[in-house]
């Protein structure tokens, strides 16, 4: 609407300039709020003149340089947004979207050692910011130090578990390892958490792939093939417990509820999958495994299936995949389709936050 508004003043008053559009605007907030939609149009000079007329009418809020901030690094003026930042992320108010940004302006102008450092000074005072474990866990990745970059993905899934980002680059980096297990299983979290982005269309079909990849359908014969595992000992000789239990996850649960769960399979498409994930999801709790681990996406599609959707359900998770597959279903199941979506929207997954992840 703020666009249109501006079309037609362009058009029938071009006389008038654009900053006078909101030359009337009494009240910070609705300053603040215009300022935020101007800089996401990309008018941020203009931004900033919004912002500093709130800041006069509210003085000392801590939004006001941030948004201003934001507005220079929008701009790839990294240094000025980083004068800014050292003023106020340190402030009692400050949040941790604060150090996240600053830690960004100093990866940008190539300075990688400061931008850790100012992820882990923010992480010490915000131990369960979702954002700060994604940061510092990119860092990792640059410097190809997936291992590592894993350990602190896996942190900020524990502490913030209805963060998406730190499932997208879990999923990713499992889904390339000899663990695809945790890759499906992240994946498929991912992309409940974050719906409808570009990153969900491409883990959606990373998840098709991650089926059609390492599971073989020959005649009479299958193979899957989620995880190379074997069982490790400590250095006492021991069984270590919680790798112990994971391990047996992967193949011992995992993988063997899988196999059960193809058996009379031809063939790796959205119709089979869908067959597939079904019995999947019936064995896994059949089999008394519900509770050995904590797997809230397996839960979640329980109650997708105990409400009725569970194929429409797994036509939009694995859609990307076979688009023509998806849209032809999709079209024949209009009434389907749209209730699913209906309750889709009122029951979301809630991750509930954990101690350690797998």
């Amino acid at each position: 609407m703020r666009m249109l508004f501006k079309f037609i003043f362009f058009v029938f008053i071009t006389a008038i300039p654009y900053t006078g559009i909101f030359a009337q605007t009494e009240s910070a907030q609705e300053l603040l709020q215009d300022a935020i939609r101007a800089m996401d149009g990309g008018e941020t000079e203009y931004s900033r003149e919004l912002l500093d007329k709130a800041e006069k009418l509210d003085p000392g809020k801590i939004i006001y340089p941030y948004e201003r901030a934001f507005s220079f690094y929008k701009e790839k003026n990294y240094r000025e947004a980083q004068k800014i930042l050292k003023k106020i992320h340190k402030r009692p108010e400050a949040s941790d979207i604060m150090y996240q940004l600053l830690g960004n302006t100093y990866d940008m102008i190539g300075n990688p050692k400061k931008a850790i450092k100012t992820y882990e000074k923010g992480l010490e005072r915000f131990p369960n910011s979702g954002p700060l474990h994604l940061e510092r866990g990119v860092m990792e990745i640059k410097a190809k130090n997936y291992h590592g970059a894993l350990s602190i993905f896996k942190k900020g899934i524990g502490v913030a578990p209805n963060y998406s980002s730190c499932y997208y680059w879990a999923s990713k980096i499992y889904l390339s390892s000899s663990k695809k297990v945790w890759g499906m299983i992240y994946a498929e979290t991912f992309i409940n958490l974050e719906r409808n982005s570009q990153r969900t269309r491409e883990i959606s079909k990373l998840l098709f792939n991650g089926y059609k990849d390492n599971i073989k359908l020959k005649g009479d014969s299958l193979s899957v093939h989620f995880s190379d595992n074997t069982i490790n000992l400590n250095i006492q000789g021991e069984l270590d417990p919680k790798k112990l239990l994971k391990q047996l996850f992967e193949t011992g649960t995992y993988e063997i509820t899988m196999a059960k769960a193809l058996i009379g399979e031809k063939a790796i498409s959205l119709e089979s999958l869908d067959r597939i994930r079904n019995r999947f999801i019936d064995f896994y709790f059949e089999d008394s495994t519900d509770g050995v681990l904590s797997i809230p996406i397996f839960d979640y599609r329980m109650k997708i299936k105990q409400n009725g959707f569970s194929k429409a359900y797994n036509y939009w998770l694995l859609s990307e995949g076979d688009t023509d597959e998806f849209h032809a279903w999709k079209q024949l199941n209009q009434k389907k389709w749209k209730a699913f979506v209906e309750w889709f929207t009122k029951n979301q997954l809630r991750a509930e936050k954990k101690k350690e992840e797998a």
